[in-house]
């Protein structure tokens, strides 16, 4: 009876080895022929060799590979629709082109990939409407640089002066009278002679 029990412990001592290594095979199998479409069977073999008793360090390896793969998928379907939407409507709209920024992102998409949809982004940015205090920051700019500007010509601002005519450069100075009403370009070296 004892010789029955211990057969029957070493046969199945072999079909869980048997099992250990059809389950191993299928997980490298998995590994090196992850395909679109395969994901889920690939799952259910990661389950049944977690259940089999597999080495941690394999099951790791191959639910790593199995996230990669489920990663770049995600990746390339955003690449996809990123295509689709440059040729849409929503392209035109700088919260649209954000938010598909952001996805890219959030995919690990590559920068290369991520340039022209950033590119247009910059431009609609800088074509938007100023907002109420970026319109008072330029009111107050050129406010200061006009005041500047005219401070300067009123005691003769050095200037290059393009002859409309031949297009030669000449060293000049530009002058403004006092109410700021006249104003006045001559050479600077020279008989002074006014040039326009």
């Amino acid at each position: 009876e004892k010789d029955e029990e211990e057969e029957e412990d070493e046969e199945d001592d072999e079909d869980e080895d048997e099992r250990k290594a059809e389950a191993e095979n299928a997980i490298n199998e998995g590994i090196n022929g992850l395909k679109r479409g395969k994901t889920g069977t690939f799952k259910e073999v990661i389950d049944h060799a977690t259940a089999v008793g597999i080495a941690e360090d394999k099951i790791a390896k191959a639910e790593k590979a199995l996230e990669a793969h489920k990663a770049n998928r995600r990746r390339e379907a955003y690449e996809a629709d990123l295509r689709a939407f440059m040729e849409s409507p929503d392209f035109e709209v700088a919260a649209e082109c954000e938010k598909m920024e952001e996805q890219g992102v959030k995919f690990g998409v590559s920068d290369k990939v991520l340039t022209p949809l950033r590119e247009h982004l910059l431009e609609l940015q800088s074509q938007r409407d100023l907002t109420p205090d970026e319109v008072a920051q330029a009111k107050l700019f050129l406010e200061d640089r006009t005041r500047r500007f005219a401070k300067s010509a009123v005691v003769g601002r050095p200037t290059i002066w393009v002859a409309p005519d031949s297009g030669k450069k000449v060293r000049a100075t530009l002058s403004v009278d006092l109410i700021l009403r006249s104003l006045t370009v001559a050479k600077t070296a020279g008989e002074g002679a006014p040039l326009g």
